[in-house]
């Protein structure tokens, strides 16, 4: 009877760890802590950019913020920096997609970039972030309609001159994928910093490392899985970069910390080995570096001879 105890004891112990587990990775899937910030923490909405390679040459930049709405009727806020020396329908233009719980604050990391190769840098906060409209986010099956909502609008009031390059970060990488492989064809080319290969893959990882019972694990998943089709309306099988990347003609760039322990760099690997339509698939490893870190000027770099090409 003592064994039977402590054995019974131990499965709710664990039991118990996985409803925790899975309850946590719900609220990370659909309502991170939502990113909080103002006008401030986008810089100034004027100011002087010294280029020094392409065009070397002082340039003035301005920060347009407006806001488009997504499918859903919410409304999004957008900010695009513009360089001055050229209209905004002669420029091309790399757009940003944030990770979880973040914002468009994350996308002034890469505006120095976007100057540096004469683009403009429109960034979105997507529905459910930062300042715009809606209560949950979806690690990028509704995110991919945010995208495509900012892109009709930079072509359709001419803010570029056609050719947008997506660049996202995590659950941004994600919708960018998944945006340009099903939804619009024309994008010039994407850059994926940290990109799951599979939502139910990334549930996988993250409840593996609580609940060590692999049928726990499965379980758990299973509950994940109906908790967030309830409460967001989607199913997470739908968010499958692995299997909508093959549809994608456009080049990708593959970026991804080899010491993540978020999002294994694993994930970054298959997606690599899915690409077979993508010209010029790349895989620029950051090593030492983890999913939130300071991409280094290396491997910005060769981003931006990407970019370039």
């Amino acid at each position: 009877r003592e064994r039977a105890l402590s054995v019974d004891g131990g499965d709710r112990g664990r039991a118990g760890e996985a409803k925790e587990a899975y309850q946590q990775v719900v609220k990370l899937i659909i309502r991170p802590p939502r990113a909080s910030y103002g006008p401030a923490d986008l810089g100034p909405s004027k100011f002087m950019f010294p280029r020094r390679f392409l065009e070397p040459g002082v340039v003035g930049v301005e920060r347009v913020d407006f806001s488009v709405t997504n499918k859903f009727d919410y409304a999004l806020k957008v900010s695009h920096w513009r360089p001055e020396h050229r209209p905004p329908k002669q420029t091309p233009c790399i757009l940003y997609l944030h990770g979880n719980a973040s914002c468009r604050v994350e996308a002034l990391q890469v505006l120095k970039l976007a100057l540096e190769l004469g683009a403009s840098l429109c960034a979105v906060d997507c529905g459910g972030s930062g300042l715009s409209d809606g209560e949950f986010v979806s690690l990028g099956y509704y995110e991919r309609h945010d995208a495509l909502a900012v892109l009709d609008e930079l072509r359709a009031a001419e803010l570029c001159d056609g050719n947008v390059a997506l660049w996202g970060r995590s659950m941004g990488a994600v919708a960018a994928i998944l945006a340009a492989s099903t939804l619009d064809p024309l994008v010039s080319c994407v850059v994926a910093d940290s990109p799951f290969s599979s939502l139910p893959d990334l549930c996988h990882d993250l409840l593996d490392k609580h609940v060590k019972t692999g049928l726990l694990v499965d379980a758990a998943i299973e509950v994940v899985s109906a908790s967030v089709a309830y409460r967001a309306g989607f199913n997470v099988r739908d968010v499958d970069a692995e299997d909508a990347i093959p549809a994608c003609v456009c080049p990708v760039c593959l970026v991804h910390g080899d010491e993540d322990t978020f999002v294994r760099v694993d994930h970054s690997r298959r997606l690599l080995a899915a690409a077979t339509a993508a010209p010029e698939t790349k895989f620029v490893p950051h090593a030492g570096g983890k999913h939130d870190s300071r991409r280094p000027d290396a491997v910005l770099s060769a981003a931006a001879a990407f970019l370039l090409r």
